[in-house]
């Protein structure tokens, strides 16, 4: 597997595209979620480059280019579901159990309030920046070696 070399161009791409991203986040909190608290500002920090990191981890871990396919962020996007919900069913079942009363949530309600959900739009952002990044790269290559041909 190819791993992303760190160049100061590669740096420099990936500081833009980190920009880029967490504005959107930023922006779109006025639709999903309010950014009243300091514990929105950095979630989506850790879950860019930890996305970001993942991917060439994920190639090599499993001996393919599987984090490149459209498949990968989906699979992401169900485990982030249902670790999301198994946090707030434990939660909410051990209050319940606590308070001796009935476990009652709603989950989508509870998740569009919570900082996962920033959090886990940077990963979705954080894949794919890598993937634009890794086919300029490629597109990069490629036209050096038919300009020296």
């Amino acid at each position: 597997m190819t791993k992303q070399k760190f160049d100061t161009q590669t740096i420099a791409k990936v500081a833009v595209l980190f920009a880029i991203s967490y504005i959107i986040l930023y922006l779109s909190s006025a639709f999903f979620y309010k950014w009243d608290s300091p514990m929105y500002f950095l979630p989506p920090v850790a879950g860019f480059f930890f996305a970001y990191f993942l991917v060439d981890w994920a190639d090599d871990f499993l001996e393919t280019k599987a984090a490149h396919e459209w498949y990968f962020p989906v699979l992401l996007v169900v485990l982030a579901f249902a670790a999301e919900f198994i946090a707030l069913f434990w939660y909410y079942n051990w209050g319940s159990f606590l308070g001796q009363g009935g476990i009652t949530f709603d989950f989508l309600a509870k998740f569009k309030q919570s900082a996962f959900l920033p959090f886990f739009l940077s990963v979705v952002l954080g894949w794919l920046s890598h993937i634009i990044i890794d086919s300029t790269a490629e597109s990069a290559a490629e036209s050096g070696h038919k300009h020296k041909k």
